[in-house]
């Protein structure tokens, strides 16, 4: 019997607890969706005519976006980001939560404020694996998929946020994969999911926590915690 967790952040569900596959969803929304959601904030909520000057310089715009946040320093000089565009589920149960800067100054730049949106994203992630903590859960392994796992920035960030490795996947259609793998196992190609995951879920990349930037990230994310307390009164008050 396997006393190991796996962990998949695109779709954040837990995959294997104590060797029996469980399949629970914690966070229902795509990870990469909220990002998405996030960095459109910054131009008023429609990328689109950002996203056509980068394909007219032959760029990914989240690419070029990733590729700024990587010039703000880890923690972005006090800037956070409350990731909460469409309420929360995990581990705050609250359609009325929104998202809200917090600490935003006239020096911060748009570098400062994609990484603090990365920042934000993998501090509520990491809010969704206190909750295997409180139950005394182990997390042993911590994988990335989707599109998003492309950037090394965001797979770093995630990396340092946890403060433990994280191991990026082959496959970037998770959905698809898994939904393939259930018919594989249905159709008697494997005989359990366990046997399958095994068998086709290859690790390609593991990543390790920068020491430089784990504390850091250790003080930031209990400072992030703070925020959604400090604010709920002024959410609900202000969805009355």
């Amino acid at each position: 019997m396997q006393n190991t967790t796996g962990l998949s952040l695109t779709g954040f569900r837990v995959t294997r607890e104590f060797g029996v596959v469980r399949g629970i969803v914690v966070r229902s929304r795509s990870v990469i969706g909220n990002i998405g959601a996030s960095l459109q904030t910054l131009f008023g909520g429609d990328i689109t005519l950002y996203t056509e000057l980068c394909e007219h310089a032959r760029q990914d715009a989240y690419e070029r976006l990733c590729e700024e946040a990587s010039h703000a320093p880890a923690g972005a000089n006090g800037l956070y980001w409350a990731p909460y565009l469409m309420g929360e589920r995990t581990p705050h149960c609250d359609p009325n939560a929104r998202a809200a800067w917090i600490g935003l100054t006239a020096s911060h730049t748009r570098a400062h404020m994609v990484r603090a949106i990365l920042e934000g994203v993998a501090f509520s992630l990491r809010d969704s694996l206190s909750v295997f903590h409180e139950i005394q859960v182990p997390v042993k392994t911590v994988r990335l998929g989707g599109g998003g796992s492309r950037s090394e920035l965001w797979r770093q960030i995630q990396a340092d946020v946890y403060g433990q490795t994280v191991e990026q996947v082959a496959t970037e259609e998770d959905a698809a994969y898994g939904a393939t793998i259930l018919a594989g196992v249905g159709a008697g190609v494997w005989k359990s999911v366990d046997e399958a995951c095994d068998e086709v879920v290859k690790a390609v990349r593991r990543i390790e926590p920068d020491a430089r930037n784990t504390v850091l990230m250790e003080q930031n994310y209990q400072t992030y915690r703070r925020i959604y307390p400090a604010l709920r009164q002024i959410f609900h008050t202000a969805s009355d």
